[in-house]
């Protein structure tokens, strides 16, 4: 989860589980970096 945050360009509510960022954050996360996702 911490590696969604950095990619998230607000860490702050990234940071925070009950933000609807997280599942974006995944999206972005998969996106941006799709090998990090196998790690």
């Amino acid at each position: 989860m911490q590696i969604e945050e950095r990619l998230l360009p607000k860490g702050e509510q990234g940071n925070r589980p009950g933000t609807p960022l997280s599942p974006i954050g995944l999206v972005i996360h998969t996106t941006a970096n799709p090998g990090a996702d196998a790690e």
